[in-house]
């Protein structure tokens, strides 16, 4: 009796098996002849030996194909495959490409891969220089992914906080303050003194409109760079964008307070865009209402967090799409007085109107 092998390995399958050709005299007895697993008729001369299975070599088939096997084959279930029929009956084909995986691949969210199609194609890529994020990485407030390396490496818009670079801002400048800032915002920044002043009634007149009345006589806006703005200020950080200095006469008559008369001067840092810097307007005149009609003991808490909420309404109000990338500076403010007070003040007060949370200010002590 003799035994010819036809053997080939495969990887990322269920089994390894290998075709037996018996071939054999045919015996005076052909009762005693294995019996076709396929057609179940005697099996009169070569015969396929597969798992515990014999076959005709004409009806050894592929249950994924159903041609005739001739080489080495998959069993699964006690059914037989050629080795690629297998792979495509068990879905062991890139999810990207739709080629036949071979020795390794890579499941990623229940689907496979070539590496090489889920690294070029699948993976995140950087914002910043377009390579596969592999490993961990960040995210901005506006969604874009990056090497963590790169917060090392480049500069922040002081504006809108991006990473400075060509593929997320178009590169960007470096004002002689100190300041950097991204070609998205300095494109549409605002400098020049009349168009604060435009902007300044603009601001003014939406916050009337919003039932918030300020006397826009007694207050004046000038911008500054960020040099003078420290200057100006009593308590400044590299996040401020304004401050409002506010000087109270007080008018006595007898000994008795009859009347107090309010100046307010917003120092606004110019260079910024103007949606920037509409919203810090925005903020500051709020300080000036709240210096006018609010304790002096309000919490800095509920002042920060109260001018960063009118901010937010005054950009809300907008029709300006580029609106939201400021929001979102504003919603995801870390610090612990302007970020947490904004986020206090909207959670109690966006449901209700505006004259309810100028009534609690009015009334908090």
């Amino acid at each position: 009796m003799k035994y010819l092998y036809d053997y080939r390995q495969f990887r990322n399958t269920a089994h390894l098996f290998f075709i037996f050709l018996l071939l054999c005299p045919v015996p005076a007895n052909s009762q005693s002849r294995p019996v076709c697993s396929y057609c179940g008729k005697s099996i009169p001369g070569t015969i396929i030996s597969a798992g515990k299975s014999f076959f005709h070599p004409e009806h050894f088939l592929c249950a994924y194909c159903g041609k005739i096997i001739s080489g080495g084959y998959n069993e699964k279930d006690d059914k037989f495959y050629h080795p690629d029929c297998y792979k495509q009956n068990e879905g062991l084909t890139c999810a990207y490409c739709g080629k036949l995986l071979e020795d390794e691949y890579i499941v990623s969210t229940g689907k496979k891969y070539h590496p090489e199609c889920y690294e070029k194609n699948v993976l995140p890529k950087c914002s910043v220089c377009s390579l596969p994020l592999k490993d961990k990485f960040s995210v901005d407030i506006y969604g874009n992914k990056y090497h963590p390396a790169h917060s090392a490496e480049l500069s922040k818009c002081d504006c809108c906080k991006r990473l400075i670079c060509q593929n997320l801002t178009r590169g960007g400048k470096r004002y002689s303050d100190g300041r950097n800032i991204c070609m998205l915002c300095f494109l549409e920044s605002v400098s020049e003194q009349y168009q604060i002043n435009e902007m300044f009634k603009k601001v003014i007149s939406k916050l009337n409109s919003f039932g918030i009345n300020i006397n826009g006589k007694n207050i004046k806006a000038i911008g500054v760079d960020r040099i003078e703005l420290k200057k100006r200020s009593s308590s400044f950080s590299d996040n401020t964008q304004g401050f409002c200095d506010s000087e109270t006469k007080s008018n006595f008559l007898n000994d008795k307070l009859v009347s107090k008369l309010y100046n307010h001067t917003i120092y606004i840092l110019n260079g910024t865009h103007y949606l920037s810097m509409e919203a810090t307007l925005a903020h500051e005149l709020m300080h000036a209402w709240m210096t006018e009609n609010c304790s002096e003991k309000l919490p800095d808490k509920i002042k920060e967090g109260s001018c960063n909420y009118i901010s937010y309404l005054y950009l809300n109000s907008l029709s300006n799409s580029k609106k939201n990338d400021f929001i979102k500076l504003i919603e995801n403010d870390p610090d612990p007085v302007y970020g947490k007070g904004f986020k206090e003040i909207k959670f109690g007060f966006e449901n209700k109107s505006l004259t309810q949370l100028l009534a609690y200010l009015k009334a908090k002590n």
